[in-house]
C-alpha cells in the first residue's frame, strides 16, 4: 500500500474580510488504478490564525464521513453510498463533510473518509465562510494531489 500526506493551506485571495484559515491534510493513494486504497481527508479550522505548534493541540474532531462507490456493474457509475462515521448537530459542518467525501469518492472512484475538526464549537452565526468556496478548493485541492492516471 503505497500512499502520500500533503499538507496545504486554504484562504480565499478574493477576498481577506471572509478568508478563514483552513489546513487541509490529505493521505492519498499513489497509484490511481488502485481502488481500494481510500482517499482520506482532514480539514481544519482554526479560529484566530493559529499556526504551527498551535494546531497540534488545539483542534477538536466533530465530524467524520465516509463514501464508497458502488462498484456493482449493474449501477451507475457516479451511485456513492455514504455515512456519518462521526456526527455533528451542526448541518453546516455535516453538510460540508458530506459533499466532500461523496464528491471525492465519484470524481476519483475510491474510498473516501472526510474529519472536519475546529478549535472552537461552531454555530452557524459566528462562521462567516462560504461553504461552495470550501468544497471547490477542498476538491481542485485534491484534483491536483492525485496522480496522473497512465494509459
Amino acid at each position: 500500500m503505497s500512499v502520500r500526506t500533503v499538507i496545504r493551506d486554504l484562504k480565499s485571495d478574493e477576498d481577506a474580510s471572509v478568508s478563514v484559515p483552513l489546513q487541509l491534510v490529505a493521505t492519498i493513494p499513489t497509484d490511481e488504478a488502485n481502488t481500494k486504497i481510500p482517499i482520506s481527508i482532514s480539514v481544519s479550522y482554526l479560529n484566530g490564525g493559529a499556526t504551527g505548534a498551535q494546531r497540534a493541540g488545539t483542534a477538536k474532531l466533530q465530524s467524520y464521513h465516509y463514501a464508497v462507490p458502488n462498484r456493482r456493474a449493474s449501477h451507475k457509475k457516479d451511485n456513492v453510498a455514504d455515512m456519518p462515521l462521526l456526527d455533528t448537530n451542526n448541518d453546516w459542518v455535516r453538510d460540508l463533510t458530506r459533499k466532500i467525501a461523496v464528491s471525492v469518492a465519484k470524481r476519483h472512484g475510491k474510498p473516501c473518509y472526510v474529519a472536519w475538526a475546529s478549535n472552537t464549537e461552531l454555530n452557524g452565526n459566528g462562521l462567516s465562510m462560504d461553504q461552495l468556496f470550501m468544497l471547490k478548493s477542498c476538491i481542485s485541492a485534491i484534483d491536483s494531489m492525485m496522480p496522473s492516471p497512465t494509459n
